[in-house]
């Protein structure tokens, strides 16, 4: 597919919530809709945060599904027309560990 004019991270969000369901993010996105895309990041978190990244390659442009873990029956939820556009950043973090722990990691 060849896309003539790139998307904006709202124009995408406004397509998505106009003719997706969330359970459609992560799997059933038409290349015609989107280009190419790409899941890069899908957490669901015990303590009740749940989210996914998908990466929409053809405009340069991450947007993450905002949701959350349902304990009562271990199911992650999503919330309709809940999307941010998002930009990936990396961070450095720093763990110490008494020697025990370290001759552990290094097994």
């Amino acid at each position: 597919m060849s896309i003539i004019n790139k998307l904006t991270a709202e124009e995408i969000i406004k397509k998505l919530c106009k003719s997706y369901e969330p359970h459609q993010f992560e799997y059933d996105l038409e290349e015609d809709d989107f280009g190419k895309t790409e899941l890069v990041d899908d957490i669901s978190e015990t303590t009740g945060d749940a989210w996914q990244v998908v990466y929409f390659k053809d405009h340069n442009v991450y947007v993450r599904l905002n949701g959350f873990y349902n304990s009562y029956d271990g199911s992650t939820e999503y919330n309709d027309s809940d999307y941010d556009a998002v930009e990936p950043y990396q961070a450095v973090v720093t763990f110490y560990e008494s020697e025990e722990e370290k001759t552990e990691r290094a097994k």
